[in-house]
């Protein structure tokens, strides 16, 4: 095995191990923000591959706020309420708009009957399959990897979307270990170092 299969492999480990708290597993008791913030950084830290991915910040959380993608404070104190949708924003928003991950929820919610309990839980559910799937294919597993099961349709979007996520994730460590072992990415891909004077003077639009 290879370092770079070695390295990989390793990941794919980490990944299938990761655990999203549950409904109950979540503080009952209200959080301030200086709580709030670092309980879902350091739970959603697996998204996190370089220092430059920021995860949650209370900038972020006061315009979730403002924007209503999320319920207000009480007293500048959040409950659970609050954590399950914070927990699916950060899980979610690497590959999704954050308007669009706000109208999932709602859907959720509404197909549960106001049930958050049960809405989030079962986010935390598929989204660890959607992990353990990216595991399976990090470490080599491919034969498992590839079963695909049966969805109903009410379900079939938040598989993809969450599939998303670890697919994405997988891609960034891929080129994290390859940026480590020196791997020039550019040749390797075919690619011309020296940028096109068009490149040069136009800078490509910037992302959020």
């Amino acid at each position: 095995m290879s370092h770079f299969e070695e390295r990989l492999s390793a990941w794919g480990q980490e990944i299938e191990a990761i655990h999203l708290p549950r409904w109950d597993e979540l503080p009952d008791f209200h959080l301030y923000m200086d709580q709030l913030v670092p309980f879902v950084n350091d739970h959603c830290a697996f998204l996190q591959i370089t220092d430059d991915d920021k995860l949650l910040t209370p900038a972020m959380i006061n315009n979730y706020v403002k924007q209503r993608i999320m319920p207000k404070p009480v007293k500048k104190r959040y409950s659970r309420v609050h954590l399950a949708y914070l927990m699916v924003l950060v899980s979610l928003k690497p590959v999704l708009s954050i308007q669009d991950i706000a109208d999932g929820l709602q859907l959720q919610v509404v197909a549960f009957r106001g049930d958050y309990r049960a809405a989030y839980n079962l986010f935390c559910k598929q989204y660890e399959r959607s992990l353990h799937h990216i595991g399976r294919v990090a470490r080599g597993d491919l034969d498992s990897a590839h079963m695909i099961d049966k969805l109903p349709p009410s379900m079939l979007g938040m598989h993809m979307a969450t599939l998303s996520v670890a697919s994405h994730i997988f891609a960034k460590e891929v080129l994290s270990i390859l940026r480590d072992m020196g791997q020039p990415l550019r040749r390797s891909a075919g690619l011309n170092n020296k940028p096109s004077a068009r490149a040069e003077g136009t800078p490509g639009p910037d992302k959020q």
